[in-house]
């Protein structure tokens, strides 16, 4: 039982530091998957964009990614080490495919896509001893791993509505005790669900078409404007439990609630376009929803409203619009910048409950989107001509200031198929 109370002893530090949010159980399912949202202040239910693992926050974002016929991959290069412990390492991977039914054969106004990550926090071995043997039995992984599987769905009629459902499959392995002689995991596993929901209003596409600036006869420049509203649930699902029912913990359930809005321009260089440059601004709040009451054993009490409903502590007004923190709730700014469809930087901020100050962010990106269609335009060979049109690749790295002056870094690479017909 000794090596299970060190555990313990970790992850209440780990979770104090890295998430400080609140006693729900699970807390690294409360991180971004995405490395560029990362480095934008760990944004994400209300952004609408192309990345990989951008659904994490909100499933409805696969809609809206669907537009673009895609396949696209994602892996962390490294692991990433926590700043507080090197035994604690961090990686995910994942994939998603989407198809836009609109300028198919069946010319719906729809685009689905799927997603799926996986995602692993492993807290290092933990050696197994007792009086007869204090030099160890044997040892144990100590780990959280979760599997998403994701849907989401755009209905792109004046407005685009996008909505979306995932499933988590969730696997915690976290201490051990000594079982005849041989070494025993503590574990829970289980299922949670999130739910999510996206609005954009395309503000360029539907009143800005004609607003095209001639620089010559080949070149023209078109302004780009849209505004976003999204909002989720996320890990909703049963309590969690380790050794005993009795002891069981609330999954830490999560409702976002956010806005981005969006400004640039794309460039047409004869019969290519390129992004010259976009900006956007995203501030989104989050909230634990979880009501803890416990008795005077310490455990919960089973019959006592364990979660607040709908937003949560959130307030539109104090939070969103005057852009203020409290206790009750988590304010996350976040800005983008891309340039020439090629380079990316991000810087962002979260604080409120359970910080004591602002933690900041930063990031950079590469995408050879840009060089990879100039590069189309001045080659005939079939073969790379199609190659340069349809692949991009992706690398961003993020760093996040989660406790004090420390940081820790975040790295993605992405493969992207695009374009492609069926």
């Amino acid at each position: 039982m000794k090596s299970l109370g060190k555990v313990f002893v970790l992850l209440v530090s780990f979770s104090s530091f890295s998430f400080a949010q609140g006693e729900g159980a699970l807390p690294f399912t409360l991180l971004h998957q995405s490395p560029l949202l990362l480095g934008a202040g760990q944004v994400g239910v209300s952004v609408p964009n192309d990345e990989v693992l951008g659904f994490y926050y909100n499933p409805a974002i696969l809609g809206y990614s669907a537009r673009n016929n895609h396949a696209a991959i994602s892996f962390m290069p490294t692991k990433t080490e926590w700043f507080f412990s090197p035994n604690i390492s961090y990686k995910n991977y994942g994939l998603n495919f989407g198809y836009n039914l609109k300028d198919s054969q069946f010319n719906l106004p729809f685009s689905i896509g799927v997603g799926y990550l996986h995602n692993t926090f492993s807290y290092g071995k933990t050696p197994i001893t007792n009086i007869e043997h204090p030099d160890g039995i044997g040892s144990v992984e100590n780990y959280d791993a979760f599997d998403c599987f994701s849907l989401g769905v755009e209905l792109d009629y004046f407005l685009k509505f996008n909505f979306g459902i995932s499933l988590k499959s969730f696997d915690s392995k976290l201490g051990s005790n000594n079982v005849n002689e041989k070494p025993k995991a503590y574990s829970a596993e289980g299922i949670m669900f999130d739910y999510g929901g996206l609005v954009i209003l395309p503000i360029s596409e539907l009143w800005m078409n004609n607003l095209n600036y001639n620089i010559d006869k080949s070149t023209s420049i078109t302004p780009i404007a849209n505004l976003s509203f999204g909002y989720s649930l996320t890990n909703v699902g049963d309590d969690v439990f380790y050794i005993d029912n009795a002891q069981f913990d609330p999954l830490s359930r999560t409702a976002r609630l956010g806005y981005t809005f969006e400004l640039g321009a794309d460039i047409q260089l004869n019969n290519t376009k390129l992004n010259l440059f976009k900006y956007s601004f995203t501030a989104e709040a989050n909230d634990i929803l979880v009501n803890s009451k416990r008795g005077a054993d310490g455990n919960l009490i089973e019959n006592y409203e364990q979660y607040q409903s709908g937003i949560g502590d959130i307030n539109i007004s104090d939070n969103l619009i005057n852009l203020r923190s409290n206790n009750g709730v988590i304010l996350h700014k976040g800005h983008i910048f891309r340039f020439f469809d090629t380079v990316i930087f991000t810087l962002g901020s979260f604080n409120g409950k359970g910080y004591s100050s602002p933690r900041e962010t930063n990031g950079f990106g590469f995408t050879s989107d840009g060089i990879l269609k100039l590069l189309s335009t001045k080659i005939d060979e079939p073969t790379m001509k199609y190659i340069f049109e349809h692949f991009e690749i992706k690398y961003h790295s993020s760093n996040v200031n989660f406790y004090g002056d420390y940081q820790t870094n975040f790295e993605g690479l992405s493969i992207h198929f695009k374009g492609f017909e069926i």
